[in-house]
């Protein structure tokens, strides 16, 4: 368990975990690889935030190539000692940057940080499982920024990412958030049964998510454009290309 300490000055800690020295510098080995199994990270929880605050950057980052992580729960607290977390208290900005090569993540939650919640910059490799929460104390000009739960930069050319989610409980304010997933259009690159669920949030609220995938997907809201739906989907998508199941299992609850 790697817990967040307290500030020091005004600028937060640079992470958690950093796995390597400097990007790209060690490609690993695909034959003998790393691994971060079962390592938990929390920014918050624990203290008085409105006396202390903690914080970090990024909690884990992956400089080096073929490291696999798996088993993995990186989470800014949303309530901890006071009940809820006050808006933008114990900072902290993303739960996972990856810039190696080839790097694999089996089962991957990241909840409430403050900007795209995972990034990742490595050549191939993937993820196998994730699901976030976007965070729940974001100011109205969050979704302006066009932050997303998963971003993959748009110079990367092969990239997997296999049943991943993300959900929305804007609980301070009105917030659109453009898409939940920014990848590259390019054919290196695919996202297979990916969703977003809309859990509820400020009454005002219209769409919470806009998007699954870039432009894919359509919105998850109370009044979203398709009609209010909590859930999204999009069973595949790649260079710009998306499929959606026929019936989603929203719809087909209903029509039982």
């Amino acid at each position: 368990m790697l817990q967040a300490g307290p500030n020091s000055g005004t600028t937060p800690s640079p992470s958690l975990l950093q796995w390597g020295s400097k990007a790209g510098e060690n490609d690993g080995d695909s034959t003998n690889p790393g691994f971060i199994t079962d390592v938990f990270a929390r920014v918050g929880g624990s203290n008085d935030e409105t006396t202390a605050e903690v914080s970090a950057q990024v909690m884990v980052v992956v400089l080096d190539g073929n490291v696999v992580i798996d088993n993995a729960w990186y989470y800014r607290a949303d309530h901890g000692v006071n009940g809820d977390i006050d808006a933008g208290k114990n900072p902290s900005w993303s739960g996972l940057h990856v810039y190696g090569k080839n790097c694999i993540v089996y089962g991957l939650n990241v909840d409430n940080t403050q900007k795209n919640q995972v990034e990742w910059y490595g050549e191939g490799g993937g993820v196998w499982g994730f699901n976030s929460m976007m965070p729940v104390d974001a100011a109205a000009s969050w979704g302006g920024r066009k932050y997303a739960t998963y971003m993959v930069d748009s110079a990367v050319k092969a990239h997997t990412a296999n049943g991943v989610g993300a959900t929305s409980k804007f609980r301070d304010a009105v917030v659109e958030a453009a898409s939940a997933f920014t990848v590259p259009d390019t054919a290196g690159v695919s996202l297979t049964n990916a969703y977003t669920l809309f859990l509820g949030g400020i009454g005002e609220q219209d769409i919470s998510i806009g998007n699954v995938v870039n432009s894919s997907g359509g919105s998850v809201g109370p009044n979203g454009l398709k009609g209010g739906k909590s859930a999204e989907y999009v069973c595949h998508y790649s260079n710009s290309q998306s499929s959606g199941p026929s019936v989603t299992p929203v719809e087909e609850f209903f029509l039982q």
